[in-house]
């Protein structure tokens, strides 16, 4: 799946981050033939992350957990005409870790983190995880 995203890191608390993150993936599905079937399946989530930072020079690796609010939706279509789609809401628990590598005195640095939900839809509970590796700008 793509993914889109944004975070507001917080640093001003001495032992601890607040991160808050949006984020959005879609995919995109296609089956030809004689019949065409096409469908999208589309997430977005709101994270809001507690992390420790461990500050040990050029690297930073953090560790942390978070809460999110999550919408899973679909939709599908036979021969170009809509005949369904629908969305369902969740919440649910992550555990976040990750590193960060900021030189000294640079307004950037750059992240790769993992993240493993645990979230409730009122289908069932699903486990998954995202990588991600993003570009931090420091103000």
């Amino acid at each position: 799946m793509t993914l889109i995203g944004a975070d507001y890191r917080f640093s001003a608390i001495p032992v601890v981050d607040l991160i808050g993150t949006l984020e959005y993936s879609w995919k995109k599905y296609s089956v030809g033939g004689d019949i065409p079937v096409e469908g999208t399946r589309h997430f977005f989530t709101a994270n809001f992350s507690v992390v420790k930072p461990f500050d040990i020079s050029l690297l930073k690796p953090y560790a942390g957990i978070g809460y999110g609010l999550h919408v899973l939706g679909g939709s599908l279509s036979i021969m170009g005409n809509p005949v369904g789609g629908a969305a369902i809401t969740g919440s649910g628990y992550h555990f976040i870790g990750g590193l960060k590598v900021a030189p000294p005195a640079a307004p950037i640095a750059v992240y790769g983190e993992y993240r493993h939900y645990w979230t409730h839809f009122s289908t069932g509970n699903f486990r998954y995880f995202t990588l991600a590796v993003g570009v931090m700008l420091g103000f």
